[in-house]
């Protein structure tokens, strides 16, 4: 039975879908052998919920389709029917929701196929357009799985806690030569001259699926670099981005502070609404 109407986002039974069935999420389970728990073999997405819809949903799963092939499983992916049934039993039809979706390789098998698939719902209580703070992580951060959202997913969060403790949103990873790659959880860009400046594609980084409909649809033209934090203008005009909290507009990063301009904030928003539309049209 679903919870009451009245009934509280907080104190809501969660459903999870777990293996094709809806499963209380205090109940749901995974057997100790499954190697996403061994050892983060598995990959997954976060999908932003806004009013009961998912937004870039066709692009979260290619990119899934994309990933499980780099690591060498397959997976179904061509049944979802099951998301709209998980958001009405969550009451996730208003506000901001996350969506996470987590498919995990068969433990002991010589197939190299989906183990447990696992989709969660919980409603995003964080900042989605407030202006950050950012400084560098201290070390330098590459790794041969740099581009795929594996559930080794602890160096993105390490980097972002280190952040924390110090007061920041967040902190900037880089290479060996200090060039710059992303944040602990975001995408990082910045305009200037007239031209969006990007990290070379090339670079070790994941590329968000914001960040590749931002590509598509950019107002202005597109610059990949290769840049030290010496090489970012002060005239710059600095974001991050990710599918959950859209942009935001990057203040400081350690002592170096950046302007905001209203304007282009404003053409920012224009087209994720141009992405978001586009993609609704295709899907």
């Amino acid at each position: 039975m679903l919870p009451d109407l009245n009934t509280t986002s907080e104190m809501i039974e969660r459903w999870v879908f777990l293996n094709g069935q809806f499963v209380l999420e205090k109940l749901a389970a995974i057997p100790v052998t499954d190697r996403g728990f061994l050892f983060g073999e598995g990959i997954f997405t976060t999908i932003r919920v806004h009013q009961g819809r998912c937004e870039l949903f066709r692009s979260h799963v290619e990119r899934l389709e994309k990933q499980a092939k780099a690591l060498n499983f397959t997976w179904d992916f061509q049944n979802f029917g099951w998301i709209s049934e998980l958001i009405k039993r969550n009451r996730a039809q208003d506000g901001i929701w996350r969506l996470k979706i987590v498919a995990t390789v068969k433990e002991q098998s010589t197939e190299r196929v989906a183990g447990n698939i696992l989709a969660m719902l919980d409603p995003y209580q964080g900042t989605t357009s407030d202006p950050c703070t950012l400084c560098l992580f201290p070390y330098p951060v590459e790794s041969p799985l740099a581009d795929i959202k594996s559930l080794s997913y602890l160096d993105h969060l390490y980097v972002r806690n280190y952040a924390n403790r110090l007061g920041y949103t967040d902190a900037i990873t880089r290479t060996r030569d200090g060039i710059l790659l992303e944040t602990g959880c975001s995408n990082i860009f910045w305009i200037d001259q007239g031209k969006c400046w990007i990290p070379d594609l090339e670079l070790p980084y994941l590329k968000g699926v914001l960040l590749q409909g931002l590509l598509q649809h950019s107002t202005w033209p597109i610059q990949f670099v290769n840049a030290t934090i010496e090489q970012v203008p002060k005239s710059a005009n600095v974001y991050i981005c990710n599918a959950l909290t859209h942009v935001r507009p990057v203040i400081s990063i350690d002592q170096c502070h950046f302007q905001r301009c209203g304007q282009k904030e404003k053409l920012l928003q224009q087209t994720i609404a141009q992405v978001l539309r586009f993609e609704n049209a295709e899907h």
